[in-house]
């Protein structure tokens, strides 16, 4: 009822070949994932970046409106206090349509002003929701990673 050792070996072998076998194909499986991983980190790289030069430009945009704004608000400050001086030599009267000019100006810069602080915000609570959705990408992204790790090492 014994095998002879040359049977024992060839069962040994076909054994071993067996398990390279398996090996292989995880390894293959695990290279494919590690190529779809590091495609997903790229794809989140590049969203990063373009959020970056978002937000560089909208920095930029918001320091133009800033300077234009102060622009405008010195040149309305220095018209009405001409205004409000009894009878400059210098200056030439300002009629009723000019004093409403300038306070339709006024209200326009405060609207614009405003507006670009709703901007903001709401491009900064974009950002947030962006950065949540890449934050759980990446968690889960890490959560698989790990599982099939586990799995691996169970094979």
């Amino acid at each position: 009822g014994m095998a002879s050792p040359s049977s024992y070996m060839t069962a040994l072998m076909e054994q071993t070949a067996d398990g390279i076998d398996k090996l292989q194909r995880t390894l293959k499986q695990s290279e494919g994932s590690r190529h779809k991983e590091v495609d997903a980190m790229l794809a989140v790289s590049e969203t990063l970046a373009g959020l970056s030069d978002r937000l560089d430009a909208q920095a930029q945009q918001a320091s133009k409106s800033e300077d234009a704004n102060k622009v405008l608000a010195d040149a309305i400050a220095q018209l009405a206090q001409a205004a409000s001086k009894p009878e400059a030599p210098a200056a030439p009267a300002m009629d009723d349509a000019t004093k409403q000019h300038i306070r339709n100006l006024d209200v326009g810069i405060k609207r614009l002003i405003e507006e670009q602080s709703r901007s903001t915000e709401m491009l900064a609570d974009e950002l947030r929701g962006e950065l949540k959705l890449l934050s759980r990408t990446i968690a889960a992204g890490l959560d698989n990673r790990g599982g099939r790790a586990d799995e691996v090492s169970n094979s």
